[in-house]
């Protein structure tokens, strides 16, 4: 407001000295809070959904145009989908608590893919078909919607999950509550405004002061509080965004269902077709264990745990590189004799930049050699995966005989044998007791839930889920496994309830 429209206001208001002190409080509220609007606004930027940026966020700095017209300003935004984001903490670099894979004062004009896809590439494709856990954002809907709340997408970029939600929550309702205070202010220094004028008495007119006066107070506090956060420690006003480590699940092979059911139809557990929901195989995993006197939830979070209920799950434990969050201390066989090996399935060498595995992951090498093997929680696995994926028109399936090998919702392994792949009657197949399991008959709801079912350690151990655990994952070696465990009871704890 222009100084001398204040000084002619406070010239006609001295005619009518009983309304001088409201006029004049009221113009410093006016003043106070024009001033620091500016410092509570945000700092907007536009966000981009961009085709070819697939880790993450590209962020634009504002400009004089609609974030949905960027594309007229630069040919690569073009492509993009873009909105306003006004919530500045998720305006800003990853590493910094934000969601943004560039610069976010980045302008449109000055925005270069080339810049940006060198530090956000795409994974580099397996060698085996072995697809990575997909990545599937939660979205937040609130049953009581905060006015102004904008909630951004969770982000993976490099490993990190960067989940903005809680950030912008608190944010949002910080800001009704500031906006509801100044609400509250404003009406409080009208209504003791009011009585001010109105009253005909010194402790009436007295009181409409102290209304005021304490209402400009909580005003002064309200705000003055936020402006000294935020001069001190811009962090202490700005809410970013949780960032935690992506954990894969142990990659598997999934078959199409015509491969499946042709697999399959060798089994005498064939049930005629073998792609079923996991909810109809949890069914028929209960009626099974029921019937055979075992636990049904023993039998139900192995599957749950081992494949998800997935009957065409192929598992390639020399590619099995899950980061566990370093509760992991055992690095698997299967995967150190493969990298040892520096040779795919397919005969081909592997690169000559490829690191060369220690042959001692003992002592001070543990640490190389997690890093190596991928299992060390770095998420960035230096390490290659094998090339051979399951085909039913070669013999042995195409699967590497060098390597064991989990079928079926079960995931029970096949494991090399000394003359190669063990076989019973002629195929090759794992013996539980006496009876042997072909890979056509793990690959059938019957036949997988049959091979828990039949596990010695489970016989032993049919009302006992913490032994059959155990005895599942790997016998009298419980060393390095607590976390596969561990898991197995969260998922049986959830079965009881």
């Amino acid at each position: 407001m222009p100084l001398e429209t204040i000084f002619k206001i406070d010239s006609i208001l001295k005619h009518k000295p009983s309304t001088v002190f409201f006029a004049k409080t009221l113009l410093f509220f006016i003043t106070f809070f024009s001033l620091s609007f500016p410092i509570l606004a945000n700092a907007a930027c536009c966000i981009c959904q961009h085709p070819q940026v697939i880790t993450g966020i590209v962020c634009i700095s504002k400009e004089n145009t609609s974030c949905t017209n960027l594309g007229t300003l630069n040919d690569e935004l073009k492509p993009a989908t873009c909105k306003t984001e006004n919530n500045d903490s998720a305006c800003r670099l990853v590493k910094d608590g934000g969601i943004c894979v560039n610069n976010p004062n980045t302008t449109a004009a000055a925005f270069k893919l080339s810049e940006i896809l060198p530090q956000t590439p795409a994974p580099a494709a397996p060698a085996s078909p072995a697809p990575a856990t997909e990545f599937k954002p939660v979205l937040v809907n609130l049953n009581i919607a905060i006015p102004g709340a904008e909630f951004s997408n969770p982000t993976l970029q490099q490993g990190m999950l960067s989940i903005p939600y809680l950030g912008q929550y608190i944010q949002a309702f910080y800001k009704l509550l500031i906006g509801i205070s100044l609400i509250a202010a404003a009406i409080m220094i009208v209504y003791g405004g009011f009585r001010y004028i109105a009253s005909a008495t010194t402790p009436k007119i007295q009181a409409g002061k102290q209304i005021i006066i304490d209402a400009l107070m909580g005003l002064v506090i309200v705000i003055g509080a936020y402006i000294i956060l935020a001069n001190v420690n811009p962090n202490l006003t700005q809410f970013g965004s949780l960032t935690l480590p992506f954990v894969e699940e142990k990659p598997l092979e999934l078959l199409d269902a015509e491969t499946h059911n042709a697999v399959a139809s060798g089994s005498k557990f064939f049930s005629g077709n073998e792609n079923v929901a996991p909810e109809e195989i949890f069914k028929k995993a209960k009626e099974v264990a029921q019937r055979e006197g075992v636990d049904p939830c023993i039998v139900e979070a192995i599957i749950k745990t081992e494949s998800g209920g997935k009957t065409g799950a192929i598992g390639h434990d020399e590619n099995f590189a899950l980061n566990f969050l370093k509760l992991q201390s055992r690095i698997p066989q299967s995967r150190v004799d493969f990298l040892r090996s520096r040779k795919y399935a397919s005969g081909k060498s592997f690169a000559s930049d490829v690191p060369i595995f220690p042959q001692n992951c003992n002592g001070a090498n543990i640490t190389a050699c997690r890093q190596l093997a991928g299992t060390d929680g770095s998420r960035k696995p230096v390490m290659p995966f094998n090339d051979d994926n399951f085909d039913p028109s070669k013999q042995d399936y195409n699967l590497d005989k060098r390597y064991s090998h989990g079928f079926g919702i079960s995931q029970l392994t096949i494991f090399p044998g000394s003359g190669g792949l063990p076989r019973c009657n002629g195929h090759w197949s794992a013996k539980i007791g006496d009876t042997c399991f072909t890979a056509a008959d793990l690959l059938t709801a019957e036949g997988g839930i049959m091979a828990i079912i039949k596990n010695p350690g489970i016989q032993k151990n049919k009302n006992n889920p913490s032994e059959a655990f155990w005895s599942y994952i790997g016998g009298a070696n419980r060393s390095g496994n607590e976390y596969l465990h561990q898991k197995k009871m969260t998922a049986y704890q959830k079965c009881i309830k």
